[in-house]
């Protein structure tokens, strides 16, 4: 039997050298094949590949059957090479449910490159007929960029026009679409790596009259010029970047309170200084608040509560007005309940606000935070209390508890796949099992899956269970062989590691417990 693949071959090399002598028409209509332009973040990258299907052409589901758009083949080529750790090229968007009749992804150096074909009558791929640019997706490159893609990096994308590597076909590979034959236009694509977002570390002075007009210097990271700055969400005047850790501005009218200092860079980035800054009222009051904060019990245990214990207090000599707390709870705590003698709170993400409004000279209400630590270690905790009154004396108005939290696993157990060899319906690989925390990790239990989907679906089926005696703190087992053969085609499919399947071992980061891993 003759291999499909070398079939389309033939037949894609004999089309696109009888069709190469085609010079393009003027007016006349022409199928896209555009790349994305997209933004990196997390030192990875996705880049769709796009194909507009125009009436007209030769090709397209507005042509017979036969003449139908089922073959794809495309070459691209990434630079600068050294930004990129690895790339994959696959099936996406109208055409990722599809089984094709058979598909390859070859790389060399700097390119890699797709070649599929469908069949028409099982899995017809769905264009749509004139679609808005720039067209139905059918791919896409997944990039994993490399320690050089630095901030402000421009990775080029760059489609192949050769005839031989790039170009549509109908399913028998007969009929073609190419640039050389007129019929194929392209578009190039782009990989920006960002600046860094900007961080806001601290604001002098730290509070001003709510006419505004207070001039403040705000201190951080990564500030570039042209950043905005608002305070309590208004807009702050005068902003100079003086440089990427300092910026100067004046404060903006504002309602007594806390507020958040943001600055947000011209990209869209911004960085947020939350509570860094107190609007106070001038005026004939003046309300010395204060506030105390305490933690029980300490030392704390991960998994059970600490409850938190809040003061607030008017040293006089007037009533307050307006007052309000606010607790930020750190990423180590989870909120579980509050209650106070006076006023309300609310929760908006991890801050706690305590509304208390009105409180005469001498008033002390307080309130109480229960939470939980899911993390060991030391947690620092914040409450902060401001007041419509002019405050004579501002050093009293942030209160800190330091907790020690104890227990909990800190072992953090995943796995890494090695590279894959595929042949026919067969594939192999090595499997290591690794504990990335700082703790060990007695023994586990390691099941590997074949499944079409990830993660493990119903179609998943165990191929291997593996036996781990334990690892130390950062160490890896050593790599284990796996195997799989399939009686159709699997290219697509994934193999799944799910290690400590069965529980054994206390962590506090389980999210990356299964681990998968495509098949070419």
């Amino acid at each position: 039997m003759r291999h499909p693949l070398r079939t389309f071959s033939r037949q894609l090399v004999f089309a696109a050298a009888v069709l190469s002598g085609a010079a393009a028409q003027p007016g006349r209509a022409q199928d896209v094949a555009a790349l994305g332009t997209v933004t990196a973040a997390g030192g990875a990258a996705v880049v769709p590949l796009y194909v507009r299907d125009v009436s007209g052409t030769p090709l397209g589901v507005d042509q017979a059957s036969g003449n139908r758009i089922q073959g794809l083949s495309f070459r691209v080529s990434y630079s600068p090479a050294g930004a990129v750790s690895s790339v994959t090229f696959s099936r996406a968007g109208i055409t990722a449910s599809l089984t094709p009749l058979f598909e390859l992804s070859p790389s060399s150096g700097n390119t890699i490159s797709y070649i599929g074909s469908f069949n028409e009558t099982t899995n017809p791929i769905p264009f749509v007929s004139n679609a808005a640019a720039p067209g139905n997706q059918v791919l896409q490159l997944s990039f994993t960029l490399s320690g050089s893609a630095t901030p402000g990096t421009v990775i080029t994308l760059t489609v192949d026009p050769s005839n031989t590597v790039t170009a549509l076909s109908n399913q028998a590979g007969s009929a073609t679409e190419t640039t050389t034959n007129g019929n194929l236009s392209l578009v190039n694509g782009s990989i920006t790596v960002p600046e860094a977002a900007p961080l806001v570390s601290s604001v002098d002075p730290t509070s001003g009259p709510t006419t505004g007009g207070t001039p403040v210097d705000i201190s951080g990271a990564n500030f570039q010029n042209g950043a905005t700055v608002t305070i309590g969400g208004v807009a702050a005047t005068g902003v100079t970047v003086n440089g990427a850790g300092s910026i100067s501005a004046t404060t903006g009218a504002h309602p007594a309170g806390i507020a958040n200092v943001v600055v947000t860079n011209p990209d869209a980035q911004s960085g947020t200084l939350v509570n860094g800054f107190t609007y106070t009222s001038i005026g004939p009051g003046n309300a010395d608040l204060s506030v105390s904060k305490n933690d029980s019990p300490n030392p704390g245990t991960v998994g059970g509560t600490i409850t938190y214990t809040v003061a607030v207090s008017n040293g006089g000599p007037d009533a307050a007005t307006g007052v309000v707390v606010s607790d930020t709870l750190p990423a180590e705590l989870s909120y579980v309940t509050s209650s106070a003698t006076q006023g309300s709170l609310s929760l908006a993400g991890s801050t706690v606000t305590w509304t208390i409004g009105a409180l005469a000279n001498g008033g002390s209400p307080s309130a109480t935070i229960v939470t939980t630590p899911t993390a060991a270690g030391q947690i620092t905790n914040s409450a902060t209390v401001a007041g419509g009154e002019n405050d004579p004396n501002l050093t009293n108005n942030t209160a800190t508890a330091t907790t020690t939290v104890i227990g909990g696993s800190t072992a953090d157990l995943t796995a890494t796949w090695s590279k894959m060899k595929k042949k026919g319906n067969s594939v192999s690989t090595r499997l290591r099992s690794r504990n990335i925390g700082i703790s060990a990790a007695g023994a586990f239990k390691v099941k590997v899956y074949h499944s079409k989907d990830a993660p493990v679906g119903s179609s998943g089926k165990l191929i291997k269970t593996l036996s781990v005696a334990g690892l130390g703190a950062g160490a890896s087992s050593k790599p284990v062989k796996i195997r799989y053969s399939g009686s159709k085609p699997i290219s697509g499919h994934y193999l799944i590691a799910v290690v400590d399947s069965d529980n054994t071992v206390g962590e506090d980061n389980e999210s990356n417990n299964t681990v998968a891993a495509r098949i070419p």
